[in-house]
């Protein structure tokens, strides 16, 4: 599976780290979300559950990046 990533990775990594505000946060979030997703993602031969783990975090990935594009716009 490819990394799921046609979020502005510039745009992330120039927020990352500045301050600590909620926006602050929810970038850190993501950034979790992304590492648990690429220690799965780098296994030879993932099981079912680690499997079924990937496609939630995708889903979490998704939705993050949606909840700092609303937060960005407001």
């Amino acid at each position: 599976m490819c990394h799921p990533d046609n979020f502005s990775q510039s745009a992330f990594d120039a927020r990352y780290g500045v301050g600590n505000t909620a926006l602050d946060d929810e970038y850190d979030y993501l950034r979790g979300l992304q590492d648990a997703y690429d220690a799965i993602d780098v296994l030879e031969d993932p099981n079912e559950g680690q499997l079924s783990e990937l496609l939630a975090l995708e889903d979490q990935i998704a939705d993050q990046r949606v909840t700092i594009s609303m937060m960005e716009d407001a």
